[in-house]
This record gives structure tokens, C-alpha cells and sequence, in this order.
């Protein structure tokens, strides 16, 4: 390019030259002249060329940037106009950049729309698949609070959109204690956590093994330790708070009988015993992440400890289960041979017998006959209508929709009912009054209260006497 420059400014120079000397003869300038004007239309293609590269390139980041912005606009407003802002410099940048040839620039301006155009579309992707996750309830029990108050802000947009220092998308919000957050596209992209499976896969496997009679306390014990041990934080936390074979962390403790002696001995409590509150508050600080006393390596001791307890036990359980199984066996078999003779026969109650007086000072007794609390008994079952019964303690009259009324005596009856002189009287009255129950009345009763509380039928009923024989014969 200098030659070229060169060699036109000479031509031009040349010219000049000769309009001011006007010497006789030019023909020496020919071939220079001819020359210059060859590369002078060089030079205009070039430039036409550049200026065609220029407009290619320049169109190009205008495109990229225009997809940019737009790609943007779902995003909300914050995000939107600083992309826009954004891409309107770097289109300028780039100009320049082009024009002057400046390549370095121009390459860095390229890479900074492209890495803008990536956290778009990174965090609009971001966005749809917490929004579906969450949505599906995939997300652990174990995201933190101030996880969960991130994710909200940033779905909601209510943050304010800027760059930090090295020029990366930050949103700026304020946590649940109120304190400034400023966090990243890579930082938001983490704080999602899905639901726990690793833990019940692993237990299912060992409780397998148990059911298979291949248990090895041992292996069990180091494979627990490595699946927990190969968490981390956020996996261990997700861990403790998802359910592991249908129960979590906390409803383990809680249903532990042994960790409440085991935190009594702890806190060097003689009797053993801890109150309900304590208890509570010892398992918020093993399972609870947002405790200020929460420790993660002393909660994955407790945590590593219960799951191989739990594994023992259903070990133990199986074991007996093998014992009793072999113990049927040998008790079937013995049964082969052993004969067994049950006798039944019945006691007739007959005569009198002796029932405690209802409401009477203790010991006070009344002897009755028999065959009448039988007979009593028949009665108050049957209960026909209009017709009372007259019992050991009391007189019982049916009541027209079920139940009876019990009075001291059959003249209480009459008096009450009429004042009347006998029983048909006072049925005469009843027809047009009813009943006199309640204050100055009679008592109302069910039947079992006659039967049971008054006049202790039970008493009078046969007794039934079972005897057992067994005879063993040996072995044929």
C-alpha cells in the first residue's frame, strides 16, 4: 500500500510539473502516467473491496447484536434495555474497530456479543427449567432458604440488572436478612438442587442383600460411609431432607427410642430423660441446614450411623424371623405325633346366689334366687310393650320408642304415674300423660344398664369349664 501511495503522489506530482514547465517533449512521462492510472484503478477496487468487507462485517455484528436484544425482551425490562445499550456500543466499538483495522478489537468485540448472546440464552434456559422443575415438584426439600429466596427473586425479576468488575451479568438483590447480594449467571445456574434418590437406591440394594441372607455389617457399613461421604454440601443437605425408603432424616430421630437417652447422657442428664422441647430442638440443629448450630460433618456421623442401624435391625429382624420359621418346623413335626383332647362342659348356676347392692354401703349384699335373675334377664330382653318388670333392685317400665324407666319400687310407679292403686290404673294414665321421668320421676335406663349395673344377671348364668389333654406319642 505505501508503494502504491508512492508511485500516485509521483504521478500527480509529475503532472504538475509539466503544466508548469510545459517542457517540448513529454513523451518520458508516458509510460509513468500510463502506470499511475493502471494502479489508480487498482486502488479503487481495493478500497470498493474494503469498503464491501467493511459493510459485511458491519451488518453482521448489527445482525448478531439486533438477535441479541431481542432474544432479550422475555427477560423483562432491566435485562433488555441494558442489552440494548450494551450491543449499541459494541456495534460502535466494532466500526471503529473495522475502520481503523484495528483486528484485536474488532475479535474482542465479536467474543463480548457472543458471550452476552450465550447469557441470554443460558438464562432464558435457566429460567423455563427451574420454572418446569419446580413446577413438577422435582426440586429437593434440602434448597435452603436463601436459595429458595434467589431462585424467587430472579424468576420474578425483581432484581436490578448490571456487570460486575470483570464485566459478567450480575443480578443485585437484597437476601432475606437484607443484605445486598450480587450474583452471577454461573452462581444462579447452581442453586437449584433435585430431588435425593442416591440414598434409598443404596439402601434398597443393602436391604437386598438382607432379604437375600447375604448381609455383611462390615460392607454394609463402608458402603454407607462412602455414598455419604461422596456427597457434597448441597447433595448431603438435599440428602437429609429428602425422604430416604419413605422416611427423612428428622422422622428417623424421631422415632428413634434411643436418641433421647443418647442426648440425655450427652448433656449428663442422671435420669436419662429429656423433655420434648429439648428433643425437638436437638433434631432442628442435626437436619435443619438454616440452624445457626448446624454441622455438616457432625450431622453426616449421626446420619451414616442411623442408616447402618437401620440396616442391622432389619438384619436382626430377619434372623429371628429364620428362627421362629425353624422353631414351626420342629414344632409341626413334633405335632405329628401328639394327640390333643379338649372337654368342654357347662356349670348350671341353681339356687340362691349373692349380689352386691347397687349404691350400698361395701359388703352389703342381697341373696336372691337364681332362676328370678334369670327370669328378670328373659324379661328385659323381651321388653313388651306396657308391661314392667319387677327386679331384685328397682321396677323397670319399657319406654314406647326403646329403653326404660326405672323406679324404686312398683308402688313408686303407681304413685308417680297417676297415684293410682294398681299397675292397670297407672297404665290407664300413662295412655293420656306418659311417662314421669326426670326430677320427681323415674330414672331412664338402657338394658344394659338393668342387665349389668342393677341386677347383675351375669351372676346367674351358666358357667362353661374347658379341659385340655395332650397325649405324646414316639416316634413310629
Amino acid at each position: 500500500m505505501a508503494k502504491t501511495t508512492a508511485d500516485v503522489t509521483l504521478v500527480r506530482g509529475a503532472a504538475a510539473m509539466g503544466k508548469a514547465s510545459m517542457p517540448a517533449d513529454l513523451s518520458g512521462l508516458d509510460k509513468i502516467i500510463d502506470k499511475g492510472n493502471e494502479m489508480q484503478d487498482e486502488i479503487g477496487v481495493k478500497i470498493e473491496a474494503e469498503q464491501t468487507r467493511r459493510k459485511e462485517l458491519n451488518d453482521k455484528v448489527k445482525k448478531d447484536a439486533e438477535e441479541v436484544i431481542l432474544n432479550s425482551g422475555s427477560l423483562g425490562k432491566g435485562i433488555y434495555d441494558a442489552t440494548f445499550s450494551k450491543m449499541e456500543g459494541l456495534q460502535d466499538a466494532y466500526a471503529t474497530a473495522v475502520q481503523n483495522g484495528d483486528e484485536k478489537t474488532r475479535l474482542d468485540v465479536l467474543r463480548q456479543v457472543q458471550a452476552h448472546s450465550i447469557f441470554i440464552q443460558d438464562h432464558k434456559a435457566t429460567r423455563l427449567d427451574y420454572a418446569t422443575k419446580i413446577d413438577n415438584n422435582e426440586q429437593s426439600k434440602g434448597i435452603g432458604k436463601e436459595n429458595l429466596h434467589a431462585i424467587s427473586k430472579i424468576q420474578s425479576q425483581e432484581y436490578e440488572y448490571g456487570e460486575n468488575e470483570k464485566g459478567e451479568p450480575i443480578f443485585k438483590f437484597q437476601d432475606t436478612q437484607g443484605k445486598a447480594v450480587e450474583m452471577t449467571q454461573a452462581e444462579y445456574n447452581k442453586l437449584y438442587e433435585p430431588r435425593h434418590y442416591e440414598t434409598t437406591t443404596m439402601m434398597a440394594k443393602l436391604l437386598g442383600k438382607v432379604e437375600k441372607g447375604q448381609h455383611s455389617g462390615i460392607s454394609a457399613q463402608n458402603e454407607i460411609a462412602q455414598g455419604i461421604d461422596k456427597l457434597d454440601d448441597a447433595g448431603f443437605k438435599a440428602a437429609i431432607a429428602d425422604d430416604v425408603m419413605g422416611q427423612s432424616f428428622g422422622s428417623m430421630l424421631e422415632a428413634d427410642p434411643t436418641v433421647s437417652k443418647e442426648i440425655a447422657m450427652a448433656l449428663g442428664d442422671d435420669d436419662g430423660i429429656i423433655d420434648k422441647d429439648e428433643l425437638s430442638n436437638f433434631i432442628d440443629v442435626v437436619t435443619n441446614p438454616d440452624n445457626e448450630n448446624f454441622n455438616l460433618e457432625a450431622s453426616k456421623t449421626i446420619f451414616k450411623d442411623k442408616l447402618y442401624n437401620s440396616i442391622e435391625n432389619k438384619n436382626t429382624k430377619y434372623l429371628a424371623a429364620l428362627k421362629k420359621e425353624k422353631e414351626d418346623e420342629e414344632r409341626k413335626e413334633k405335632e405329628k405325633n401328639t394327640t390333643t383332647t379338649t372337654t368342654t362342659s357347662r356349670v348350671s348356676v341353681t339356687g340362691n346366689i349373692q349380689l352386691p347392692v347397687p349404691g350400698g354401703e361395701p359388703g352389703e349384699v342381697l341373696e336372691v334366687s337364681s332362676q328370678k335373675v334369670r327370669e328378670i334377664e328373659e324379661a328385659v330382653n323381651r321388653a313388651e310393650p306396657n308391661v314392667g318388670i319387677t327386679g331384685n333392685f328397682g321396677f323397670y317400665y319399657p319406654k314406647p320408642k326403646g329403653g326404660f324407666v326405672r323406679y324404686d319400687s312398683m308402688e313408686q310407679f303407681m304413685e308417680l304415674n297417676g297415684g293410682t292403686d294398681s299397675v292397670e290404673d297407672s297404665q290407664r294414665w300413662l295412655n293420656q300423660n306418659g311417662l314421669k321421668v326426670g326430677p320427681g320421676g323415674g330414672k331412664t335406663l338402657s338394658k344394659q344398664d338393668i342387665l349389668t349395673t342393677y341386677e347383675q344377671t351375669d351372676a346367674a348364668r351358666d358357667k362353661k369349664t374347658t379341659t385340655t389333654k395332650t397325649t405324646r406319642k414316639g416316634p413310629k
